[in-house]
């Protein structure tokens, strides 16, 4: 006989005598499946009973209303958090309280522990008993070798012995260490989205909090051009040249045609000292060209930088979320998936607050303001 299926048997031995001399009886699985597996073995064996899972809770109430009375067979799966207490029914705790019977053990020893609870509560009394294979999901995955070589000598015969349970605990607790892994990393994977959520969210509740965001559109459009700068510089040595052939053609491009910048001035000139003077420039400009307006541009500003930000925002979560789902490949090339996560989400990230940039000065530069007469 196979081990599975000599486990079974015995369980519903079990069964069978506690139900005949009247004593209560909890059968607790960890699958649907194997609930119902029971239940159709316990039908054949005209074992009456009941059946508690997800598919008829609307009965939960009643059944384990009943499940501590005198004969009573209830099969529930999963059922150790349910919250409610069995109540021993008249002359259970002669015949010695409701037995638990577990037919299998959980991955987790905290569910098991919760089950074996559902026994002697309130100094009732009561017992429990797992019953156990080598073919068990747990057992296949993280059963010792030395384990299954020993039941394979013994054959189907049913043992009892604390080596046998402390090769079990064992196998619960790598379970356990390999659940909590992924917890930590999942946990770990969370944190980089939390970050840059709190960035988002602290610039987000400034604009809501103020009337005038100015000053963000200010660190917006010195953001711009600054990149603008570096995307034009080359190191040579210990300095940095400029190609400002291609520079003051992007710089118009953008939308600042007036800006008289003489490259021929700015030979010797550090490569800060330029970068100060072009973005104190190109804000004069905007400012010059607004001033008239300024009390009709500033809530545009704040409409405007909160719709491009919530956007932007939007379409990242998106892009991070496809970027988790595909990331634990980068194991297969000996890449640290966590490391690359980290990295490749930094980059993202900046690659969002530079397009909100980008997007806040063109259409800031786009603005049209006209002036109609009475």
């Amino acid at each position: 006989m196979e081990p599975k299926k000599a486990k079974f048997e015995a369980l519903i031995a079990e069964v069978k005598e506690l139900h005949e001399k009247g004593q209560p009886v909890l059968v607790g699985t960890v699958a649907v499946e194997t609930s119902e597996f029971l239940s159709k073995i316990f039908s054949q064996r005209k074992i009456p009973h009941e059946v508690l899972n997800a598919k008829n809770h609307a009965r939960e109430a009643d059944i384990i209303a009943k499940a501590g009375h005198k004969g009573s067979v209830t099969i529930a799966t999963n059922m150790a958090g349910r919250g409610t207490d069995i109540k021993l029914g008249p002359g259970v705790k002669e015949l010695g309280g409701l037995a638990v019977l577990g037919s299998e053990r959980h991955e987790s020893r905290r569910i098991d522990n919760q089950l074996r609870g559902r026994s002697g509560r309130q100094g009732d009394p009561g017992y429990s008993r797992f019953f156990v294979s080598v073919q068990d999901d747990l057992m296949v995955r993280f059963g010792s070798e030395r384990m299954e070589g020993l039941f394979k000598t013994l054959g189907d015969v049913a043992i009892e012995s604390k080596m046998i349970t402390r090769s079990i605990t064992s196998a619960q607790k790598r379970v356990e260490g390999v659940n909590f892994d992924v917890r930590k990393t999942l946990l770990e994977y969370d944190d980089v989205l939390r970050q840059q959520r709190e960035i988002i969210y602290e610039q987000r509740n400034f604009i809501l909090e103020n009337e005038d965001v100015h000053s963000i559109v200010k660190d917006m459009f010195d953001r711009v051009i600054l990149n603008l700068i570096r995307s034009y510089s080359t190191p040579t040595g210990k300095e940095v040249k400029i190609d400002w052939e291609g520079l003051l053609p992007a710089i118009e491009k953008l939308g600042f045609s007036d800006i008289s910048l003489n490259p021929t001035t700015m030979l010797d000139v550090p490569l800060s000292e330029i970068e100060a003077k072009l973005t104190d420039m190109i804000w004069q400009s905007y400012e010059t060209k607004i001033a008239p307006f300024k009390e009709v541009v500033i809530p545009v500003e704040k409409t405007l930088v909160l719709r491009i930000v919530d956007r932007a925002w939007v379409e990242h979560i998106d892009t991070m979320s496809k970027l988790r789902e595909g990331i634990h490949l980068r194991s297969y090339a000996q890449n640290n998936p966590l490391q690359a996560y980290v990295e490749e989400g930094f980059a993202l990230f900046e690659d969002m607050l530079a397009r909100v940039s980008n997007e806040t000065v063109l259409y800031c530069l786009n603005l049209k303001i006209e002036k109609k007469e009475n």
